[in-house]
């Protein structure tokens, strides 16, 4: 891919869908007191149905961002 500055353009491989929803579930299970990773569906609503409210969202970003830097 070209750009008008002659940049590099460097893209991050796509993680697997498992490990992705791994990721996921262990940092829901980090941040929701007593949540457990097999009750999850991945279909489910982060705020109308796991009670997830702004402060754990973004609590839930930062376990993100730590769990995909360790990988």
């Amino acid at each position: 891919m070209a750009t008008a500055d002659d940049s590099e353009v460097v893209a991050r491989p796509e993680p697997d869908r498992s490990k992705a929803k791994s990721l996921v579930l262990d940092a829901l299970t980090a941040v929701i007191p007593g949540l457990k990773a097999d009750a999850v569906d991945e279909r489910q609503e982060l705020y109308a149905d796991l009670g997830m409210d702004s402060l754990r969202f973004v609590q839930l970003l930062v376990e993100l961002e730590e769990g995909s830097t360790s990988t």
